[in-house]
């Protein structure tokens, strides 16, 4: 059945096509009120849940050009376009009342559920074994109490000076401490670190880095923006010794960061025991300012550097493997070269290294 609509259409009417097939009219016929001589268009509200297209569909493309109007009536603003007949939408999309979730085009009922996580046990909370398992309120405050995290007072920390106007002592507390360089033009250093004195759980009288370990600790300097030739900070985790190892490059087994005053560069520094590796990052402090410094080695060669909690980049060459030594250190330094262009202070706070059971 063919109903040809004529050109008399009133105002803000929209002439649908020239065709209407049966199941629209039987739809417009199933309106309430339904059309009549003296109002024969129906209106949007009318027509809600009434204009069904089973019974015929729309044949070619139905284009609806600005604003879409019923009986004075604005059903949408936008233009609208449906290419490939109403047709489309018998089958293809079901909302199910809410109720049941949403049926898409394969016919997939969307109700998976979300999955539970998995829990750590109080083992992998301490020796940090798993990625994928989260941490329950219970384990979280055992791993918290693990001995795998050292941090030690800076009052009890070993400290040791070489050069004129070095000083590792002066105005330390418990939490707080200050580094002082030797004088310009003076090669030396002042540092101070503490000893893990057969640290390993696992293995006698050594440490293996093939195991996860990090460590951490608050710096402030005056300098950071500053260019000041000869002048090095470094806070490392490794070197064996029955002393406190004097400040240089690093030359065994061992990880951290070197800031270098000269060049304004941070880098991760690793040694595995045969070789050097070190790897500039970009990062650009403010002078007169405290960054939170950590270093993190997964085990497998690669060291994280994260300044304030953020990733500033990685590094390779990390040990694997197990030193021979009872004792290893952690111990931050300033060290002079005898071209050092000024004296420089850093203060420094609550320093930490955590380990996992290596």
């Amino acid at each position: 059945m063919t109903i040809q609509v004529d050109n008399a259409l009133p105002p803000n009417v929209v002439e649908i096509g020239n065709e209407i097939t049966q199941g629209v009219v039987d739809g417009l016929m199933s309106a309430t009120p339904a059309p009549t001589s003296a109002n024969p268009y129906a209106t949007k509200t009318q027509l809600d849940g009434k204009l069904s297209l089973t019974g015929g569909a729309m044949t070619g493309a139905v284009i609806f050009e600005g604003a879409v109007e019923y009986n004075g009536t604005t059903i949408y603003t936008n233009n609208v376009s449906f290419e490939s007949g109403f047709s489309l939408f018998q089958s293809d999309i079901s909302f199910n009342g809410g109720s049941g979730g949403i049926y898409f085009p394969d016919s997939t009922l969307q109700t998976t559920a979300a999955t539970a996580p998995t829990f750590a046990t109080n083992l992998q909370a301490v020796q940090n074994t798993s990625t994928t398992t989260v941490l329950s309120p219970a384990n979280s405050r055992f791993a918290g109490i693990s001995t795998n995290i050292w941090a030690a007072g800076v009052t009890g920390l070993t400290a040791a000076t070489s050069g004129t106007g070095a000083n590792a002592g002066s105005t330390v507390t418990s939490l707080n401490g200050f580094l002082i360089a030797p004088n310009a033009t003076t090669a030396g250093y002042a540092t101070r670190g503490f000893n893990l004195y057969f640290p390993s759980n696992s293995i006698n009288n050594g440490y293996n880095f093939g195991t996860a370990s990090g460590h951490s600790v608050k710096v402030y300097s005056s300098a950071w923006a500053s260019t000041v030739t000869g002048v090095k900070m470094r806070a490392v985790f490794g070197r064996m010794s029955g002393s406190l190892p004097v400040p240089a490059t690093l030359a065994s087994r061992g990880y951290g960061w070197e800031w270098d005053y000269s060049t304004k560069v941070i880098s991760i520094i690793a040694h595995n025991g045969s070789s050097l590796t070190t790897t500039a990052q970009t990062w650009t402090p403010v002078s007169s300012r405290t960054y939170d410094i950590a270093v993190y080695s997964n085990g497998a060669g690669t060291i994280s550097l994260y300044i304030d909690g953020n990733l500033i980049g990685t590094g390779t060459g990390a040990a694997t493997d197990t030193n021979t030594t009872s004792q290893i250190w952690w111990q931050i330094e300033i060290q002079n070269e005898a071209t050092a262009g000024s004296q420089q202070t850093i203060a420094y706070q609550n320093p930490k290294l955590i380990t996992t059971n290596g």
